[in-house]
């Protein structure tokens, strides 16, 4: 990459590390080592930019940073997606910084696919509102792959799609729906558990499924699994 592109690459680059390194957890193992990646590769940006290796240091940074928070599946594909959508913004206009940005939004992809292949899903709700999320993210990538005429990145980034959407409805298929219920009195969470269900162990669930501060005070109008 010539010194011009890597010039405008550069604070793109810092920016999507300083991001990374939001979301790392600053105690742990993990978190340690992906701190470190990460500000090795900001340290040696311009360099590896120049050299055109920005690329496998940068992946590694995602990579830790995704195993670093992977104890927290449900907080970690949000702060994934917030960079990604950081990263998309990033105004690039050589040829070096343009695909920088661009790798680095398929990095976040990727990331978020791996996080997605590991979340336990309740309700086909819960996998349809992922599916609703991811579409656009994919539409932007395979739109400027197809742009600048990347047959391999196209590729690439259709596949995972089509692999993602194929594990989001395969996993929905048993799931259960989430349904609407209505109770004439208020009742604890207990009492509403055995009604609906026959089994008074998944009185946590209707509590946490509603937002519920209370067990004993649950709303007449919530919501539950169909089974």
């Amino acid at each position: 990459m010539n010194r011009a592109d890597a010039d405008e690459a550069l604070p793109i680059v810092q920016s999507i590390l300083s991001d990374l390194l939001w979301l790392v957890p600053v105690a742990g193992l993990q978190g340690s080592q992906a701190r470190t990646q990460i500000g090795d590769t900001k340290a040696n940006a311009l360099a590896y930019l120049v050299s055109d290796l920005i690329l496998p240091p940068l992946d590694l940074c995602f990579q830790l940073s995704r195993e670093s928070i992977a104890v927290e599946l449900e907080k970690a594909l949000p702060q994934f997606e917030q960079v990604r959508r950081n990263a998309q913004a990033k105004m690039a206009n050589t040829v070096g910084a343009i695909m920088v940005r661009d790798s680095a939004i398929a990095l976040c992809l990727a990331a978020e696919a791996h996080i997605l292949a590991d979340i336990t899903f309740t309700s086909r709700e819960q996998v349809d509102r992922i599916r609703y999320v991811t579409e656009p993210a994919f539409d932007y990538s395979e739109e400027a792959a197809a742009d600048a005429m990347d047959q391999m990145g196209y590729q690439a980034i259709v596949t995972l799609h089509a692999a993602l959407t194929n594990h989001l409805v395969t996993t929905a298929l048993p799931l259960p729906r989430l349904l609407t219920y209505r109770f004439a009195h208020p009742f604890p969470s207990l009492v509403m558990a055995q009604r609906l269900y026959q089994d008074p162990s998944r009185a946590d669930e209707l509590r946490d499924g509603n937002n519920v501060i209370h067990p004993a005070f649950m709303p007449v109008l919530g919501s539950g699994l169909s089974k």
